[in-house]
């Protein structure tokens, strides 16, 4: 399950923010954007009160995304020794980097796939997770190695 959350709106007091960082470690969501609210003319919470501090906001955006900086790695660790179907998406030095159904391109983590296979962009294959990183996994080709 993914979202964004929107902190710093007019309004938003600690209890509020509190509120939203036990949120995320309750729910544990999978991924998360934060984006600091934007004061835009002409719409009505540009003129509403208890404007919130430029600091303010980026120190809460920072906040937030340790919170789930933290609940993805907990997430992440969960899927050691899974297996999942992988698309191919090119290669990063010794690792081929894929994706599973749950990772949307160049926003979420990816899956740096140690092999000696010759994997083509668009491939499908079979990863079984060895290893949780802070946003990515590292995993091997499966049966790869029995063989």
């Amino acid at each position: 399950l993914r979202t964004s959350l929107i902190v710093g709106f007019p309004g938003e007091t600690e209890g509020d923010f509190k509120e939203l960082c036990d949120f995320l470690n309750e729910y544990k969501l999978d991924n998360v954007g934060v984006f600091k609210y934007s004061k835009e003319d002409g719409t009505p919470a540009a003129v509403m009160e208890n404007q919130i501090d430029e600091e303010v906001k980026e120190e809460r955006q920072k906040e937030l995304m340790l919170v789930q900086k933290i609940v993805v790695q907990e997430l992440n660790k969960l899927k050691i020794s899974k297996v999942y179907d992988t698309i191919i998406d090119g290669r990063k030095g010794k690792y081929f980097i894929g994706r599973s159904s749950e990772m949307a391109p160049e926003i979420d983590g990816i899956i740096l796939i140690n092999t000696t296979k010759n994997l083509e962009r668009g491939e499908f294959v079979k990863v079984e997770i060895k290893e949780a990183l802070e946003y990515d996994l590292v995993g091997e080709v499966c049966n790869e190695f029995s063989k």
